[in-house]
């Protein structure tokens, strides 16, 4: 860890965020995490990132990387329909 002042790990699979618990737990260095909903989204078959099922796996995400004090990155797509969402939705903004 000498080398690095932030490790990170990118979460772009529906399988990932069903195992965000372990996968967080096993990065003893990590200091962030990012969600990339482009990726995301296409794992499940979904049609938009801002879609009800993406922002309910990134809220998962999000909640696990804050209980261990870990920064979160939300990416994939950011646009127009995100920057309402994140004025609409006090919990992605926490």
């Amino acid at each position: 860890r000498d080398a690095f002042d932030h490790v990170g790990v990118t979460i772009e699979t529906e399988t990932a965020v069903d195992r965000i618990e372990a996968i967080l737990d096993a990065g003893k260095w990590l200091t962030e995490v990012t969600v990339g909903r482009t990726d995301l989204t296409a794992s499940y078959g979904g049609n938009s990132v801002e879609s009800p099922q993406t922002i309910a796996m990134v809220k998962r995400v999000a909640a696990a990387a804050k209980e261990r004090g870990l920064a979160l990155t939300m990416g994939g797509s950011v646009g127009r329909g995100t920057l309402e969402l994140l004025q609409s939705d006090a919990e992605l903004r926490a």
